[in-house]
């Protein structure tokens, strides 16, 4: 089977992302394997008088060791396991499933630790109303930026002992991580999103295609023209009748309050740190610090109700250098009518 990791970054973002990604992993054999990492909360250190508070040295919620903790725990039930983000959306084009396009590439390098796919962003359309949420619309609103980031990886788990959210850091020795050639495939990164509140005009008709802007670029238009809207469409109303999912729909915010907060935090704390990279237009980022939610100060916002969660940890030197914070059994849930906090 294949396992797909996700950081719990991920779960401040938009419905619509998770939409976009429970369709596209649901007819290629992903569904019954997603896998995601337990929610994040900020650790009270109780009394102490350092000036150095560790929590703000946690690069992205400490991802890597996150990722890392759910690697190690299905690495023994999965061939292959993914380690991207839920706005990382791969098409498979050599076989119909993950699995057959992974094992084909196990042939084809039969010392591979695992499979780097380079990404491109993407800009996407697609409406503010749950309920007028069309997947065929959506894909055909796909637009290029000409901008590439760092790629994901698909690792095989005998053969490395770490993944990280690009690429595994400790690889078994006699094998290596194969990047995958743009001709074979590419990740789609859906990063740049337009919400409507209206229909789709004329000019997002399914018929649109994404833009080629140079040979690297043509493979997104393949990939794009390759999709299948019709059977995508059937799929994405198969799977939301079995998850009888349209009254859940019909309960989400059309107003969303915190994420546009959140993006531009972690704008300012992290994306607008960058700089050229060696590879032709793949952005490098050099932050002031280490990145991460706790950098964000977010508003009070009185009338809107939130259930807080918070967790009490208790602290013990196991060695004059060396302490360890652990969970209480116990975790608190408390509600706000003035919005949320970390």
């Amino acid at each position: 089977m294949a396992t797909f990791i996700f950081n719990s970054r991920n779960l401040s973002t938009k419905w619509s992302r998770y939409a976009n990604f429970l369709y596209s992993k649901y007819p290629r054999g992903i569904t019954q394997f997603i896998k995601y990492i337990e929610k994040w909360v900020l650790i009270e250190l109780g009394n102490q008088n350092d000036e150095i508070n560790p929590n703000e040295h946690l690069a992205w919620r400490n991802q890597a060791a996150s990722h890392t903790d759910c690697f190690l725990k299905y690495r023994e039930a999965a061939e292959f396991i993914i380690v991207a983000d839920i706005d990382d959306i791969l098409f498979p084009q050599l076989g119909k499933r993950y699995l057959d396009e992974f094992r084909h590439l196990s042939l084809q390098y039969p010392f591979a630790a695992g499979f780097t796919y380079n990404r491109t962003h993407l800009k996407v359309s697609a409406h503010k109303s749950p309920k007028d949420f069309s997947l065929p619309k959506y894909l055909s609103s796909l637009k290029q930026t000409n901008e590439w980031g760092s790629g994901k990886s698909v690792v095989i788990p005998s053969r490395v002992q770490t993944v990280w959210l690009h690429w595994p850091i400790i690889i078994e020795k006699g094998y290596k991580m194969i990047n995958v050639p743009n001709q074979q495939n590419i990740m789609l990164h859906f990063t740049k999103w337009n919400m409507l509140n209206s229909t789709f005009k004329n000019e997002l008709s399914e018929s649109d295609t994404v833009i080629t802007k140079n040979e690297d670029d043509a493979i997104v238009d393949k990939i794009i023209q390759s999709i299948n809207s019709t059977n995508l469409k059937i799929n994405a109303e198969k799977f939301l009748s079995e998850i009888n999912a349209m009254q859940i729909y019909e309960s989400l915010p059309t107003n969303i309050i915190y994420y546009p907060l959140i993006e531009k935090c972690y704008f300012d704390i992290f994306y607008s740190k960058s700089s050229n990279h060696r590879l032709q237009n793949v952005k490098a980022y050099n932050p002031e610090s280490c990145p991460g939610p706790i950098k964000c100060q977010l508003p009070t916002f009185p009338g809107i109700s939130c259930i807080v969660s918070k967790r009490k940890y208790l602290h013990k030197f196991i060695s004059e250098n060396l302490q360890i914070h652990y969970p209480s059994k116990k975790d608190i849930f408390q509600k706000s009518d003035n919005g949320c906090t970390m």
